[in-house]
Order: C-alpha cells, then sequence, then structure tokens
C-alpha cells in the first residue's frame, strides 16, 4: 500500500486522511507509490472509485465520487 500524506477534494469528502494506507483503488492492489499513480490517472473521473484504506488497525472500503458529490 501507500500511505497517504496530504489529502483534499473529493478524496478528503470520501473520508481518506493523512496517514491512512491505500491497499487498493478501483479494485487493483496498490503495492507502490508508482502503480497507485498509474492506476488513479487511468481511473475514470466520471465514474465513482472504490478504495481500501487500512487506518490502524482497521480497513475499510471508502467510495470516491466525481467532484465530491
Amino acid at each position: 500500500g501507500v500511505r497517504v500524506e496530504s489529502v483534499d477534494g473529493p478524496a478528503a469528502k470520501a473520508g481518506i486522511r493523512e496517514g491512512d494506507v491505500i491497499v487498493a483503488l478501483d479494485n487493483t492492489e496498490i503495492t507502490d507509490a508508482k502503480q497507485f499513480a498509474g492506476v488513479a490517472t487511468k481511473a475514470e473521473k466520471s465514474r465513482v472509485v472504490s478504495v481500501l484504506v487500512r487506518r490502524g488497525d482497521l480497513s475499510n472500503y471508502l467510495v470516491i465520487r466525481p467532484g465530491g458529490r
């Protein structure tokens, strides 16, 4: 996964926080920052994207909505 250093926009509205670890994005397991950037770039900006986030001992799916809706 990748650790979130800062967050704003739709990701912040979805509930992602600094310090979270993104384990999966758009049903793709994330192993490093380069892979995360590639998957994030390919994600369609017009549809919701699921994110599996680990926060401490808990893991939770969050949904990022276009425009933060």
